[in-house]
């Protein structure tokens, strides 16, 4: 299924029950953002597509974990199921070359930057670099530091385990470059936007 960047694939959600005998470590869930500061960077990507986390499986304790990195709290992971009430749209997708082997390495390395901070720089950088862009100026380089905005952890997750995903023309990182590239496949809508 090809998405868009304008708008909310037009399938039925999958109840949610259902959806955790589908996901897999190494998921990504990709957010359609209803806050301010989604609607923000809506406006300069011009994606719907505005926050991005990784799943993955604790099957001893049967939970789902989201894992992410928020403006605020930084990385953290929280239950699948508790983000639904999230007025955001959320998608699953699935990274196409994701080594099932390797999905101990995959759930170590993220749970290992839990307590990350937040990169408020880089979201400044981000606006800069598309504002360059758009009148043929060269990007602002991106820094590499141990502080994560969502996009930047979602695939330092990915690549922790050599699945990698294209960057946009400014070698930022954005949600929508998830949908972008044609390795990553949609597997399902958890629930619509509103």
């Amino acid at each position: 299924m090809i998405l868009s960047h304008e708008k909310f694939p037009d399938v039925p959600p999958i109840h949610y029950p259902e959806l955790r005998k589908m996901v897999k470590t190494g998921d990504i869930a990709l957010y359609a953002g209803q806050e301010k500061f989604s609607k923000g960077i809506h406006i300069f990507t011009g994606s719907i597509w505005t926050h991005v986390a990784l799943i993955y499986r604790d099957d001893c304790n049967d939970i789902v974990y989201n894992a992410e990195s928020l403006e605020g709290t930084g990385v953290h992971d929280i239950w699948l199921s508790k983000r639904l009430s999230d007025p955001s749209g959320i998608i699953i997708l699935r990274h196409k070359d994701f080594p099932d082997h390797r999905q101990r390495e995959f759930v170590r390395f993220i749970t290992e930057l839990k307590g990350s901070k937040y990169d408020k720089r880089e979201i400044f950088n981000i606006a800069r670099s598309l504002l360059r862009d758009k009148v043929g100026w060269s990007p602002i380089e991106h820094e590499d530091n141990d502080l994560y905005i969502c996009s930047e952890y979602g695939l330092a997750g990915l690549e922790s385990v050599d699945c990698h995903v294209n960057l946009d023309k400014t070698k930022h990182i954005f949600p929508s470059n998830f949908i972008d590239d044609s390795r990553i496949e949609f597997i399902g809508a958890i629930k619509r936007p509103g």
